[in-house]
């Protein structure tokens, strides 16, 4: 691994930047991008489009639509980061001009599997959401919408404080806990050192993400629908907009979101931690080490 050779040139980037960066990113890689991509979002998909038409009925509930669309988002939203983790563990090889396989992917996803359980799937609430939908009843359905649109804000509001957990725990492998070899560092320590002396960027970023969001998955809802009537010959709202087109469009608004989340979380480390200067450092004590090696 040459440290001192990026896919991306480091050095800081405005917000508008990172967005448009991550657009070409995304083009650039997106082959390979959709399959490790694939790998986590397919099988939540799979569990939302199972378990959510249970509990909202299409043929009889009225207001079917607007709630079917918000729980749906809802969900998407808490797992997001779960699902995305092999995108980040991809994208952190090809950092570095590296084309990192399947295989390693999941080899690392099977490293951190319970760290990323709990800190993720369990603490930030991406198991939380699909346990509200399977508790759903017709007695008590209008508690557990509660349960489940609390637990998406308090998701959002760690999220915005506190976004990187994921590339602390895979690409940085920070010991999840405080132990006798994690000198000194762990994962709450590391997390607050990264995320609190830029609380106020974090906020601000959050605050710009959020309508982007909004944006890009209407844009992507459009796109699915106007084929749809160009080729189907129908315009109205039906089952395969709904069960088809909406969860692919939130889907892809969380994989672009999830790039940015890399680049943001690079960005950061530059800006606040010197890390272009300490790359640079690590490549030539690497170079100086591979010649006084070879001369000896």
């Amino acid at each position: 691994m040459q440290l001192d050779q990026h896919f991306i040139k480091v050095r800081e980037r405005s917000w508008f930047d990172l967005s448009e960066l991550t657009f070409q990113a995304c083009r650039v890689c997106s082959p390979r991008l959709l399959v490790v991509f694939l790998l986590g979002a397919l099988p939540l998909a799979l569990v939302n489009f199972m378990i959510v038409p249970l509990v909202v009925d299409f043929l009889e509930e009225p207001g079917f639509t607007p709630r079917y669309m918000w729980i749906m988002a809802q969900l998407v939203f808490l797992e997001a980061p779960l699902a995305t983790v092999p995108v980040t563990i991809y994208l952190g090889g090809v950092m570095f001009l590296q084309d990192p396989s399947k295989s390693f992917v999941l080899k690392k996803m099977v490293k951190h599997f319970w760290a990323i359980m709990f800190h993720q799937g369990l603490l930030r609430g991406s198991f939380i959401g699909i346990l509200w939908i399977a508790c759903m009843d017709d007695m008590l359905s209008g508690g557990y919408d509660f349960l489940l649109f609390l637990t998406t804000v308090v998701a959002l509001l760690i999220r915005t404080f506190r976004p990187f957990l994921i590339e602390l725990l895979v690409l940085e492998e920070v010991p999840t806990f405080r132990g006798s070899n994690s000198g000194g560092l762990w994962l709450m320590r590391r997390s607050s050192n990264l995320h609190s002396p830029s609380a106020g960027d974090l906020f601000a970023t959050s605050l710009l993400n959020v309508p982007l969001a909004f944006l890009l998955t209407c844009c992507v809802m459009g796109v699915l629908w106007y084929f749809q009537g160009i080729l189907m010959f129908t315009w109205n709202v039906n089952t395969t907009m709904l069960y088809v087109f909406w969860p692919i469009a939130l889907w892809t608004t969380a994989l672009y979101m999830s790039v940015f989340r890399f680049l943001h979380y690079i960005d950061l480390r530059i800006r606040r931690e010197g890390w272009a200067v300490e790359l640079q450092m690590r490549a030539e004590a690497s170079r100086m080490n591979q010649l006084h090696q070879s001369t000896r």
